[in-house]
């Protein structure tokens, strides 16, 4: 019988598909302002990872998506202290403002 040596198990594998990385600040609701779209990948990727994060970003913890506009509004005009106010801002998409091809208009 010829016994050999058991082939090492790596503690850490690589990952198929690498987590965003990003700045831990854009996790804190109005600070990021207008996110790049990899920024935008890191926050979403967060608030799917953490359910703690995602509910005090109004935002159901269970939810399986969380949607871009929501998102990008708690980013820009979100309360780090206000759950209520992100709740709002996270279920209600706010009105898109176009500005009119006429100057005289406005």
């Amino acid at each position: 019988m010829v016994l050999t040596q058991p082939i090492p198990i790596q503690a850490s594998q690589p990952r198929l598909f690498p987590r965003p990385t990003g700045d831990p600040r854009l996790l804190v609701p109005g600070w990021g302002g207008d996110l790049s779209p990899d920024e935008f990948d890191f926050v979403q990727d967060e608030l799917i990872r953490d359910k703690k994060l995602a509910y005090e970003w109004g935002f159901r913890p269970n939810a399986k998506g969380r949607p871009e506009w929501a998102v990008r509004q708690v980013t820009q005009w979100g309360h780090p202290d206000s759950r209520t106010a992100n709740l709002a801002l996270a279920r209600h998409p706010m009105p898109q403002s176009v500005p009119s091809e006429n100057p005289e208009q406005a």
